[in-house]
């Protein structure tokens, strides 16, 4: 008993960890006040795809040069959210916290199957 939740424990602080980590990143970019009013690159792309999306211009005018899946994503996201940036972000700040757990698993079982959980 006392082990499984020493295991529990562990799986707790793997994913924890990273999150407050990135949490924090996220509360000192958000003090630079410019950081969520200009996005950089993909960032920028992905996010002028995903309110062309919510703007019913779901084919646009031009070739999606990336997948489209994840600027599919982000539409369902900011359609949900009414479009707050903030929000979004933290919900990556999870997905890669899990991220870690599922390199943690291929590592352990030396399985590459893993990541598919």
């Amino acid at each position: 008993m006392q082990n499984s939740r020493n295991k529990i424990l562990f799986l707790f602080i793997l994913f924890i960890i990273p999150f407050i980590i990135r949490y924090i990143h996220l509360n000192l970019m958000l003090k630079e006040e410019w950081y969520l009013n200009v996005l950089l690159s993909d960032s920028y792309v992905f996010v002028k795809n995903a309110f062309s999306i919510i703007n019913n211009d779901f084919i646009g005018k031009k070739v999606f040069y990336q997948d489209p899946l994840y600027p599919l994503y982000l539409a369902l996201l900011f359609k949900i959210n009414n479009g707050v940036l903030f929000d979004v972000l933290i919900l990556n700040i999870f997905y890669s916290s899990i991220t870690c757990l599922n390199v943690f698993f291929m590592v352990l079982l030396k399985n590459v199957w893993v990541i598919l959980l």
